[in-house]
């Protein structure tokens, strides 16, 4: 017996069935018993450098020797804010993202903190009206 004929494995391959993977995310499988499950988890990460105009304007990163402390006026501040509910909070944090870019308290400038105060109070007086009116 010898070798097979190429003409006969050639006819012998057509005779099998034939698998071709199409498309993204493909999956080939035989007999399964059971549920089938395909899960494709594809992450980015998109990192890009400061152009030249960023970097000159970004402030220097702050570690926590360059912190600033806080005075008299910014503990005041922070104890008008800790009796407010949290859903309040979070809009006076807001108020503080939006007007002066920053969500710390200790670093706010002294004409900041009046603002803020002031903010603080008027949020404080409507919140007891409402909780008066019900």
């Amino acid at each position: 017996m010898g070798l097979i004929p190429k003409w006969l494995r050639d006819w012998i391959a057509s005779l099998m069935p034939k698998q071709e993977s199409t498309g993204s995310g493909s999956v080939q499988m035989g007999t399964v018993q059971g549920p089938v499950q395909n899960v494709t988890h594809v992450t980015h990460h998109h990192f890009y450098a400061p152009s030249s105009a960023q970097a000159e304007n970004q402030p220097p990163a702050k570690n926590d020797e360059s912190r600033p402390a806080a005075t008299a006026a910014h503990k005041e501040v922070l104890t008008l804010m800790k009796p407010l509910d949290r859903k309040v909070r979070v809009r006076v944090l807001d108020f503080m993202r939006r007007e002066f870019q920053t969500a710390m308290v200790v670093e706010l400038t002294p004409e900041q903190v009046r603002r803020l105060r002031s903010y603080v109070e008027t949020v404080r007086r409507n919140e007891e009206r409402g909780r008066e009116r019900t």
